[in-house]
C-alpha cells in the first residue's frame, strides 16, 4: 500500500507541496522472540529514529499504515491520534507435580492452575482497569501442557498478548 502511494505521489509530485518521506518500518509490533526481548531494546520506529532515519528531514506530519482484519479491501480508514494498540508479549510457564489422573490430590496439576490464571487475568482488565479512559485486553493464544490424558501435567507453557491504547492502562495491566 505504501509503495503504491509513493508511486502515485511521485507521478504527481508537482502537485505536492513540501517534502514527502516514505518509511518502511521493520518490527512494527515489536520483536517476535519474547524469550530474548528486553524492554530497553529499541525496535521498529524508535530504532529507526535512533539510527538517523529522519536526520535529513524533519516531518511536520506522519501517517501510519497498517492492514486491519475485518476492514473491506479498497477502503481507507483514518483517525487522529493512536489507532492501534501497544503490543506486549507474555509467556508463563507453570511447574507442577505429575501424578496419575486417578489421584490428582497427590500432585500439583499445572493445567488446573493455568486455567485459573487465564480466568483471573481477565479480571485484571475488567475489574482492575478504568476502561472509561481507554481499552486494554489480555489474550492467551497458545497453551501447551501434558503428555497423556490420564496423567496430570507437570508443566504448562502459555503465550499471549497484552494490548492497550494508553500507556497508563498498559502499565496497570
Amino acid at each position: 500500500m505504501l509503495l503504491g502511494a509513493a508511486q502515485v505521489l511521485a507521478e504527481h509530485r508537482e502537485k505536492v507541496a513540501g517534502t514527502v518521506v516514505f518509511v518502511f518500518q521493520p518490527t512494527e509490533e515489536g520483536r517476535a522472540d519474547i524469550d530474548n526481548f528486553s524492554q530497553d531494546e529499541q525496535v521498529g520506529s524508535r530504532k529507526m529514529i535512533a539510527d538517523g532515519a529522519l536526520s535529513n528531514s524533519k516531518p511536520e506530519v506522519i501517517f501510519g499504515l497498517h492492514v486491519m482484519a475485518g476492514m473491506p479491501s479498497g477502503h481507507l480508514y483514518y483517525k487522529d491520534g493512536a489507532v492501534l494498540n501497544s503490543a506486549d508479549g507474555v509467556r508463563i510457564t507453570l511447574n507442577g507435580q505429575q501424578v496419575h489422573g486417578s489421584m490428582p490430590w497427590k500432585g500439583r496439576d499445572s493445567i488446573v492452575a493455568a486455567a485459573d490464571i487465564i480466568q483471573n487475568m481477565q479480571t485484571l482488565v475488567s475489574r482492575g482497569t478504568d476502561l472509561s479512559k481507554g481499552m486494554g485486553v489480555i489474550s492467551i493464544g497458545q497453551i501447551q501442557g501434558g503428555t497423556s490424558g490420564n496423567i496430570t501435567s507437570e508443566q504448562v507453557s502459555m503465550t499471549g498478548t497484552i494490548r492497550s491504547n494508553r500507556e497508563d492502562i498498559r502499565q496497570n495491566i
